[in-house]
């Protein structure tokens, strides 16, 4: 099985020199992630920032800023994700404003989550993605969550792409399957990628699946 590589996902930001309660990290980490400037997001669950744009890291350690460039796969258009997964397509659903929830902790907007099984030859081969939300314009991610509530982002897209367009937006996971210290049953939820949303959008819907293939 060819490696799967990362759109956009980044190595985690850790704050100089402290330590972040739970409740407060998602409010510090947007403020670290904005003084790098514009197109620089905060990953609801996690500790990362990155350019959704660029694919650029950054990682505030004891020693300095470290910057790193993401390996980004290419993503494409496709006008039929069932011809275009070579597997079966996991629908995970299609979202409005009303049907995303706050997270009080991460300050994310956040979809029901969906349950999925993976066989023993099984992986997540692409993520896809359309529609989006008109205000605001951000980017929104997929997870994968499991039994006790751990969570990992598996890949994201800038949704001012996917507005108005009439194809869906695939990409490569950064991760083909689950981590090893998540235990099942797992599920597949989304959320937005920029946690500074201070309200739901306004209008919009965006429609998410997987595809999940088998190894040869």
């Amino acid at each position: 099985m060819k490696s799967i590589k990362c759109a956009i996902l980044a190595a985690a930001a850790l704050v100089s020199g402290s330590l972040i309660h739970p409740a407060n990290a998602a409010v510090e980490y947007v403020r670290i992630c904005s003084l790098y400037g514009a197109g620089w997001f905060y990953y609801p669950g996690s500790d990362s920032c990155v350019n959704l744009y660029t694919g650029e890291t950054r990682k505030a350690t004891e020693d300095g800023v470290f910057s790193s460039l993401v390996t980004r796969s290419p993503g494409y258009w496709v006008m039929r994700p069932e011809l275009a997964c070579l597997g079966r397509v996991q629908w995970i659903g299609t979202f409005r404003p009303a049907d995303l929830t706050l997270n009080t902790v991460t300050a994310a907007y956040e979809t029901r989550t969906v349950p999925f099984t993976l066989g023993k030859k099984e992986f997540i081969s692409s993520l896809m993605m359309s529609g989006g939300f008109g205000d605001p314009a951000k980017g929104f991610c997929i997870s994968v969550k499991d039994s006790g509530g751990k969570s990992q982002v598996l890949g994201c897209a800038d949704m001012t792409s996917l507005i108005g367009s009439p194809a869906t937006w695939q990409i490569s996971p950064v991760r083909s399957t689950p981590p090893t210290t998540f235990t099942a049953p797992f599920s597949f939820m989304g959320s937005n990628a920029d946690v500074k949303w201070s309200s739901l959008p306004a209008t919009g819907s965006i429609t998410l699946s997987a595809c999940i293939q088998s190894v040869l």
